[in-house]
């Protein structure tokens, strides 16, 4: 018996000491290859137009994972930085998705999550306020302190990650969209969806403009009786959008765009960004 009850002691032992062998044995590292023969994917998050991340379906990620995979080891090129006084950079991009993946075997994993940026805009800003802008449509870049890795994509590569990208942006921001009006009625105000028809006229009563000069890139509007009125937009596309911002000083989040008024302003962003 007491034989018995030793041999169960040291084959528990030995199951935590394994346990903790394993666990010792995952890593994370800086810069791992994706190309690794056994990088196995665990994840893909789509960045949606409000900053806020979305899980990719099991399909999506998979291809996503695929495409970047099979573009090799990235070159670098360096990190545009400002100079105090003279200039300073501004970098976005039109869509971004974060790849989670691990490489290694089970005695020795190695973790690692990057984020993939599509479409460039930089803005160089000089001390007078001059601004020049460059953009790179085909540019997938992988941002680190100093330096970037990036790519330039084929059409057909761009048009892949666009068309997994674009629909979680339309359902988010419509969402976002609506959750301003809902934030309204709930703190009591007053609020009413415009006509489809009356969409244009106060879409350029409001800003006085009209992004494009017509209205196909509206696709709904609020009236939202605040401390004052806001009107509230949603736009097709987040180009429809940055062209009324361009062309009014509307400000927008993504797709949805509004004029600044007063303190509710900030209320409206909050709720887009949530």
């Amino acid at each position: 018996m007491k034989r018995n009850t030793f041999v169960k002691i040291i084959a528990a032992a030995t199951v935590v000491l394994l346990c903790f062998t394993l666990a010792a044995c995952t890593t994370s590292i800086k810069n791992p290859s994706i190309t690794d023969e056994k990088a196995k994917l665990t994840g893909v998050r789509i960045q949606a137009e409000n900053k806020t991340w979305h899980e990719a379906d099991a399909e999506d990620a998979e291809t996503l994972f695929k495409l970047v995979k099979g573009l090799g080891d990235l070159p670098t090129e360096p990190i545009e930085i400002g100079i105090s006084g003279k200039f300073s950079y501004e970098t976005t991009y039109d869509y971004s998705f974060e790849i989670s993946y691990e490489t290694g075997n089970i005695f020795h994993k190695k973790k690692s999550c990057f984020t993939y940026n599509l479409g460039e805009l930089r803005v160089r800003t000089s001390a007078d306020g001059t601004e020049k802008t460059a953009y790179y449509e085909n540019k997938l870049v992988v941002r680190k302190p100093l330096i970037k890795y990036m790519s330039n994509l084929s059409d057909e590569k761009c048009q892949t990650i666009i068309d997994i990208c674009e629909p979680i942006n339309a359902e988010v921001m419509a969402a976002a969209f609506e959750n301003v009006a809902d934030n309204a009625r709930g703190k009591g105000y007053s609020v009413e969806e415009i006509p489809k028809s009356e969409l244009a006229s106060a879409v350029f009563n409001d800003c006085k403009a009209l992004a494009f000069g017509d209205a196909t890139g509206i696709s709904k509007g609020y009236k939202i009786s605040a401390e004052s009125e806001h009107y509230v937009f949603l736009a097709t596309s987040s180009q429809w959008a940055k062209e009324m911002e361009e062309a009014s000083g509307v400000k927008r989040v993504g797709r949805v765009f509004f004029k600044w008024k007063d303190g509710y302003s900030d209320e409206i962003r909050n709720v887009l960004m949530s």
